[in-house]
């Protein structure tokens, strides 16, 4: 049975696993990123890469940003700038002597849950991801739809509110991830950033502090405005999401309490969680990695 070598880059750690050609998992591991230090995981990558040689039939990418898949080459890196304009696909291909492919993060996300996850029976569905920033993908018609310059799926661009002077800073990614949440509670409270972790904002939340509640209910507020303007452009008919907030137990029913104020019930859209965690962007693009060879 043939096995690949996948790594799923992002800002904070690399993860990385043997997969075989059904997506059982054989082994995985991460590693830091520096920081977001393209270098440093290009070259462990390397590294790892040669070590399970013998084993590995192909190299499966995922990583953040504009990406073409045909040709590998990455546009915008997100936080990677040394991944700006760059062919990662020849350059490793070079390095290695493997097959390789590279995928942007959350189409793996998509990728993963079409192949194995909450989606295996779905045509048309999105998958959005909540962290540091807010990522996103579109499966319709029964594939991945990447738009003319491979960006579809960047809902965190979208504007939702007009309080700002300059409307890019009312974007989702400016107004509606993590790191906002983390942010606004730091700075009601005369606190730093570094003192401030999402579990810690929604733990103050569940202990009925008026801070918390105020910036975690605008929270919910954001996210079910860039749903319900999803659901009627799209009609998707189920949308998964990802991401940390994912794994808080009462999520999915805080969501719901405000999407019901738009309307949005299970009739007419399902939202739900997605079935991969931590191990989406390699089952991902282990899966991509096959289509492209079988295509």
């Amino acid at each position: 049975m043939k096995q690949y070598l996948a790594f799923d880059i992002g800002g904070t750690e690399t993860k990385y696993g043997l997969i075989n050609e059904r997506g059982e998992i054989q082994t995985s591991g991460k590693f830091s990123s520096q920081q977001s230090d393209g270098k440093h995981v290009l070259k462990e990558i390397i590294k790892l890469t040669r070590l399970n040689a013998n084993d590995i039939d192909g190299l499966a990418i995922s990583v953040p940003g504009f990406v073409d898949t045909v040709s590998g080459f990455i546009e915008y890196g997100g936080a990677f700038r040394e991944f700006d304009r760059f062919h990662m696909k020849s350059y490793l291909e070079n390095e290695l002597e493997i097959p390789v492919s590279v995928e942007n993060d959350v189409n793996c996300v998509a990728y993963s849950e079409k192949w194995l996850g909450n989606a295996r029976n779905d045509t048309d569905f999105l998958c959005i991801t909540i962290g540091t920033g807010i990522g996103g993908a579109l499966f319709l018609n029964n594939r991945l739809y990447r738009g003319v310059f491979n960006r579809a799926g960047e809902f965190g661009y979208m504007v939702t509110q007009n309080k700002e002077n300059d409307i890019l800073d009312d974007t989702l990614n400016h107004t509606s991830t993590m790191l906002v949440l983390r942010k606004k509670f730091a700075a009601a409270k005369n606190m730093s950033l570094d003192q401030v972790t999402g579990i810690k904002v929604f733990q103050a939340y569940d202990a009925g502090d008026e801070d918390a509640n105020r910036i975690v209910t605008e929270f919910y507020e954001s996210i079910s405005r860039m749903i319900y303007s999803l659901s009627y452009i799209i009609d998707p008919g189920k949308i998964l999401i990802g991401g940390g907030i994912s794994n808080r137990p009462t999520f999915l029913q805080e969501l719901h309490a405000q999407l019901g104020q738009y309307g949005i019930n299970d009739d007419i859209l399902e939202v739900d969680i997605c079935y991969f965690k931590n191990h989406a962007g390699i089952v991902g693009s282990t899966y991509h990695h096959m289509q492209q060879k079988n295509n």
